[in-house]
């Protein structure tokens, strides 16, 4: 202690006192600037779904015993029940089209590996899905119906083809 207080002696006391003046001098704005960012970081914390997403999944997970999104896929599903109500065709095509798409999303997020939904129905364990053919058979109506103008599909062949769907994505949790 005692050769510091004689360093801290050797020194002019004018210099300390420059010194301070200049580190007082950054000292300000770097504080102010650290408080802005920290704002903006909390804002777009809040702002965001970032947090929600990091943090109430697995709470809600835990405590629901059912994946979080359930509900908005359940949401999703209706609509795509509710186009059958209709008597056009084409809401029945469009039905079986966002159920390949939902459950292709399905797929994804679960992180199934493969280009298409053929593969990554074919790599899925049958003790996963066991409606791995019904699926790929759905799948190819669904390309008829994408790709062929002049496909058609009757009110009887979307329920059951909905109904394929609606199995596999039970089957994954999603519904």
């Amino acid at each position: 202690m005692n050769d510091f207080s004689n360093f801290y002696n050797l020194i002019p006391h004018s210099i300390l006192t420059q010194t301070r003046g200049v580190l007082l001098m950054f000292e300000i704005p770097l504080t102010i600037l650290s408080l802005v960012l920290l704002a903006i970081i909390v804002f777009l914390l809040f702002k965001t779904s970032w947090m929600q997403y990091a943090f109430m999944e697995d709470f809600f997970q835990f405590f629901a015993y059912k994946p979080y999104g359930l509900k908005k896929s359940n949401k999703n599903w209706l609509k795509i029940v509710k186009r059958l109500e209709s008597n056009e065709e084409s809401e029945y095509k469009l039905a079986i089209i966002e159920a390949d798409s939902m459950l292709n999303t399905v797929f994804k997020k679960a992180e199934y590996s493969g280009d298409t939904l053929e593969e990554k129905v074919k790599k899925i364990s049958p003790v996963v899905l066991s409606n791995k053919e019904e699926i790929i058979n759905a799948h190819k109506a669904r390309n008829d119906i994408v790709f062929d103008p002049n496909y058609r599909l009757d009110l009887k062949e979307a329920r059951e083809l909905l109904e394929v769907y609606r199995r596999a994505l039970v089957e994954l949790g999603a519904l």
